[in-house]
């Protein structure tokens, strides 16, 4: 599972990257799980290392 940490400053990068269109930002990003196939691109392209790989 993915989750976006408080590091988050909403810069979007993310959102932009990713292909399902399961990440919202509003302030902070959101991981719209029921969308997302964990491809880990958000993870790759955010600048700020604020998305991390939790266990389920």
């Amino acid at each position: 599972m993915l989750l976006v940490s408080e590091q988050c400053v909403g810069c979007s990068q993310c959102s932009f990257v990713c292909k399902k269109e399961a990440i919202e930002v509003e302030g902070k990003a959101k991981i719209l799980h029921d969308l997302c196939n964990e491809c880990k691109r958000c993870i790759m392209y955010c600048p700020l290392d604020a998305i991390k790989v939790v266990d389920r």
